[in-house]
């Protein structure tokens, strides 16, 4: 009987995520929408052109470009953050946070965050996830100014050990 028992219990667990109702699009909007999960898509966005900005200025600073490669780099930069904008829009992105989340929640779960984000807590925490994420991403940009250097010191390193060694060949 024990054995029974566990091997209905065993399938069960096993039956249980098969039957859990995939959650609807219209709730996973719903879900989106008190997250505020649009608004980070646009934030992310704007962030993504601040960097490219920055990288930029960077670039004219450090390469002395005269002003027909500085036109040159602001017109690739342009575009450049169209595509960023166009790729990172809120309706390029929603399709696959819905597939995302129909593919990892069930529809209880869904209902569950939807109501948490509902909560004094739940909305406190999506005001305050803004400026989280933006803190997160300077943070990473500090981060990066160390390693862009030393990465770009390794990649002159073995482009030099390259030349080196095809110049030894060649002997």
């Amino acid at each position: 009987m024990r054995r029974l028992l566990a091997i209905v219990l065993f399938a069960t667990c096993l039956i249980r995520p098969a039957l859990a109702a995939t959650p609807s699009a219209e709730s996973i909007d719903t879900l989106l929408d008190v997250t505020g999960a649009r608004q980070l898509a646009v934030q992310m966005s704007d962030q993504a052109g601040q960097v490219l900005e920055n990288i930029n200025q960077e670039l004219i600073t450090e390469m002395q470009l005269d002003a027909d490669q500085q036109k040159a780099l602001r017109l690739y930069a342009s575009k450049s953050l169209e595509t960023i904008r166009t790729e990172l829009s809120w309706e390029a992105l929603r399709p696959g946070y819905v597939k995302l989340y129909q593919e990892v929640f069930t529809q209880d779960e869904i209902d569950q965050l939807i109501a948490f984000y509902r909560t004094p807590t739940g909305k406190m925490l999506t005001t305050k996830m803004p400026e989280v994420s933006k803190r997160t991403t300077a943070q990473i940009q500090e981060r990066m100014s160390v390693i862009v250097p030393r990465l770009q010191a390794a990649l002159a390193e073995s482009v030099k050990q390259m030349q080196e060694d095809k110049a030894a060949r060649k002997h």
